[in-house]
């Protein structure tokens, strides 16, 4: 799961763009083609 308090913020505290850049590029490696609603769904999870 991803720890959402760690994450780079925005003022209104919603996690930037850059902040989940880390997290897809774990799970994008794992195959090389992804369904965006999946490869979002592994990436909430928190790969």
């Amino acid at each position: 799961m991803i720890d959402y308090i760690t994450l780079k913020h925005q003022a209104d505290g919603t996690p930037t763009w850059d902040a989940f850049l880390g997290i897809i590029l774990k799970a994008s490696v794992e195959r090389q083609n992804w369904q965006s609603s999946e490869l979002i769904q592994r990436t909430l999870e928190g790969s």
